[in-house]
């Protein structure tokens, strides 16, 4: 009864779900503070979102200059910038960054002081300069009127419209607008479609705030709201019952994201809106909050998931074990199905969790419905654990029972032994954590890489590529880089007797990457893409093949094993090491070849101490590594701009089967060359 009981599986349940959960929410650009902000984000029914920085990219720009009568544009723009240089606010960086752009002299505000909520008090040339809204010039006795068309009319087109008086008198209205982020529509629609009710807070005049909600789909707007009432305003909504969930980037967010029931600060903002957030999103991509809510009601589903085992585990088998079925039917539960029942429950609990690492980012909000199908696999998943840990303690209770166990513990070492299992796990060096790459179908996108028709072996040739996401078609935008660069292109001949290794890089079209690529000869050519999406830890590969000229003028080499010792370019590099299944470890050593003095100067190539790319002689697949080199500490060396390296690198490859490799080993020598060095070798 007491192994029965063991309470394991109720204490796994929720850590271990939460765990699972934040870390795959990580993988996906989304930074969670712990378990009550990711439980918090399923229980939210409205959505406030900061406009500027948040909804929009938080790079204004002037967009017209309406003086008064009497007044110079062009002057007035220059004591504009004067009155804002300096300043961290967006409007007034806009303003001096558009006049330098146009090469206007800016002269030296002698006096400055800021009026929150309404804007600037400068004097610039001997003019007391006012720029700001209405309510400042107002607060000075100036009539605005004059000039209302005019800032009526910028704020209709969605800008800010920024009114300016010197020396007392009215003196213009600049516009400044802002442009919105290609993913805010989206993201606003999904979050409607989830039932919430979504929000946009702004310290713009109505006019303006409302031509923005309009572009994004957002019904609610908070206008006119000075940075100090943003934490007033949160409050009344959740005073009002709601469950707030406050997006923003800026200092002046802070408050309300500490206010709210959820802070989520984008990732791209201030330190002080991420300090004061529970959630950050990483890429700056609003589609996480979709994400994070998804994954936070999935989260949620399997926590119950547990408990519901772990409890209906107990309510069953604590009374078996007590010996209630004894009376009627002398059945008693055996020792090694209950240790058996009590391993699996815990187990169950524990995979059941790790099957959040399968969690992807939703497509639409359909996806976040829960569905029958769904909720019938999760139970049939539980139910099969049960009836695996019953045949487990069933083979347990048969082996207990055989002349081998009567042996004692070395029946035990023989059955562990030839199951394979390990008697404990051996504790080693917690090494760094590499997420294995995934295929492009696997990822859900598609990667179409184009080669123009024609192309002559020997002279340039433009290759293309386009991402697309496989269910909609729709263009994959948030393609990142990863070692400086945005892809990595494989390219070698079918024989394995030519190899480029390219980066292409981005077009200005969305998903389409270019490079100018050289096939040496005519031939068939193996091509692999590799590249890794925003704010994700999983790189993605995709094979492709391409047939340049005729093939049959090529004489195919054979792959023999190559020599130890290469010299290229005046630098010999010897591999040693042996290439074993499983695992291996090279070590790459470098020389002068003239004089066989060690080198020492090697450079980072790519953000790491060498590129080497692994290939089997049949082209199948292959494998993208990095060289490296420990510390006096055993703690391996970044590779940091500057830092250098050599004479010798390490290499930790893992060979899936026995056969012939072909390796190719990158780095950056001292003066800037990079070398490409090729190895053959036998894994055995």
């Amino acid at each position: 009864m007491l192994i029965i009981a063991c309470p394991c599986a109720l204490g796994l349940a929720t850590p271990t779900a939460i765990m699972v959960g934040t870390g795959r929410a990580a993988e996906l650009g989304i930074l969670i503070s712990g378990g009550e902000a990711l439980e918090q984000a399923r229980r939210i029914t409205t959505v406030v979102l900061d406009k500027t920085g948040t909804l929009t990219r938080g790079r204004p720009d002037v967009t017209a200059v309406h003086p008064a009568a009497g007044f110079d544009p062009d002057q007035l723009l220059a004591y504009v910038a004067a009155a804002e240089t300096g300043s961290e606010h967006p409007l007034g960086e806009a303003v001096v960054r558009h006049a330098r752009d146009r090469g206007l002299p800016v002269p030296r505000a002698t006096a400055f002081e800021a009026v929150p909520g309404h804007g600037v008090e400068a004097t610039v040339a001997g003019h007391l300069l006012l720029v700001g809204n209405p309510a400042l010039l107002r607060r000075h006795g100036i009539d605005v009127a004059p000039l209302a068309a005019v800032a009526g009319e910028v704020a209709a087109r969605g800008g800010t419209p920024v009114h300016l008086a010197v020396d007392g008198r009215l003196a213009g209205v600049l516009g400044v607008a802002d442009t919105v982020r290609p993913e805010a529509a989206e993201a606003v629609a999904q979050l409607r479609a989830l039932g919430l009710a979504v929000h946009m807070l702004t310290g713009d005049n109505r006019v303006t705030a409302e031509v923005v909600a309009r572009e994004v789909g957002v019904d609610h707007v908070i206008a006119d709201v000075r940075p100090e009432e943003k934490a007033a305003r949160v409050a009344e909504l959740r005073a009002a019952g709601a469950v707030v969930a406050m997006v923003g980037d800026g200092i002046n967010d802070a408050p309300a994201l500490a206010g709210a029931d959820l802070g989520i600060a984008i990732g791209t903002g201030t330190d002080v809106a991420i300090a004061a957030s529970d959630i950050t999103l990483v890429g700056g991509d609003l589609r996480g909050i979709v994400t994070a809510i998804a994954l936070s009601r999935r989260t949620v589903a399997t926590i119950r998931q547990g408990l519901g085992w772990a409890f209906g585990y107990n309510l069953l088998l604590i009374p078996v074990a007590a010996g209630v079925l004894y009376p009627a039917w002398g059945t008693l539960l055996d020792p090694s199905l209950a240790a058996a029942a009590m391993a699996m429950s815990s187990v169950s609990v524990v995979t059941n969790a790790l099957r959040l690492r399968r969690f992807r980012r939703p497509d639409s909000a359909a996806a976040l419905r829960p569905r029958l199908r769904g909720r019938l696999g999760d139970w049939a998943y539980l139910t099969g654990v049960a009836a695996l840990a019953l045949a487990v303690g069933a083979g347990l209770t048969a082996l207990s029972r055989t002349d081998a166990a009567g042996r004692g513990m070395n029946g035990v070492l023989a059955w562990t032994q030839g199951t394979g299992m390990p008697m404990r796990p051996a504790m080693t060096t917690m090494m760094a954590a590499e997420t294995e790459p995934e295929h492009a179908d696997d990822a859900g996108v598609r990667v179409d890489l184009r080669v123009p028709a024609g192309v002559v072996p020997g002279q340039p040739a433009t290759v293309r590529v386009r991402i697309t996401d496989a269910a909609t078609g729709r263009p994959v935008r948030d393609v990142g880089r990863t070692h400086e660069a945005w892809m990595h292109l494989i390219v070698v001949r079918d024989d394995l007797a030519s190899f480029a290794h390219v980066h292409p890089t981005p077009t200005g079209r969305p998903g389409e990457f270019a490079v100018a690529l050289t096939f040496p000869t005519p031939g068939r050519y193996v091509l692999h893409t590799e590249f890794r999406r925003r704010g994700e830890l999983t790189d993605v590969l995709q094979r492709h093949q391409v047939v340049v000229g005729d093939p049959a003028q090529v004489i195919h080499e054979r792959a023999e094993l190559s020599p130890r010792e290469r010299v290229v370019d005046g630098v010999r590099v010897t591999l040693d090491g042996d290439a074993e299944v499983g695992g291996s470890r090279f070590t790459f050593r470098f020389a002068d070849a003239a004089t066989g003095r060690p080198l020492t100067g090697l450079r980072p190539y790519l953000a790491a101490a060498g590129h080497v790319v692994i290939m089997p002689t049949t082209g199948e697949g292959f494998a993208h590594e990095h060289a490296e080199t420990l510390d006096a500490d055993s703690r391996p060396v970044l590779a940091l701009p500057g830092q250098t390296f050599g004479p010798d690198l390490d290499l930790h490859a893992d060979f899936p089967r026995p056969g012939r490799y072909r390796l190719w080993g990158q780095f950056r020598l001292a003066d800037g060359h990079v070398i490409t060095v090729p190895f053959t070798v036998d894994a055995r």
